[in-house]
């Protein structure tokens, strides 16, 4: 492997296990019978006729979670006083 892959090979897994242990919960609750219609759980349900695999339904449900906290941490940091 290139010596700069491993940096970005690292970051690569913790991102899948974030985003999936995201979705497994949702999966969970939804076995569970406790999970309301939301994103996730209509866009897996959907997931076949969709084209998408478990992950790429784990990192398209969790896009609108990162732009959150993004935007929260963004705005801690300069101080905003909204947040």
């Amino acid at each position: 492997m290139q010596w700069f892959r491993r940096e970005a090979e690292e970051q690569r897994v913790r991102d899948i296990h974030m985003v999936t242990h995201l979705l497994d919960d949702v999966k969970q609750r939804m076995s569970q019978g406790i999970c309301p219609p939301c994103l996730a759980s209509e866009t897996y349900t959907q997931r076949e006729k969709l084209g998408l695999d478990e992950l790429d339904v784990s990192y398209t449900v969790s896009s609108p979670f990162g732009a959150g906290i993004e935007t929260v941490r963004s705005g801690k940091s300069t101080g905003s006083p909204n947040y």
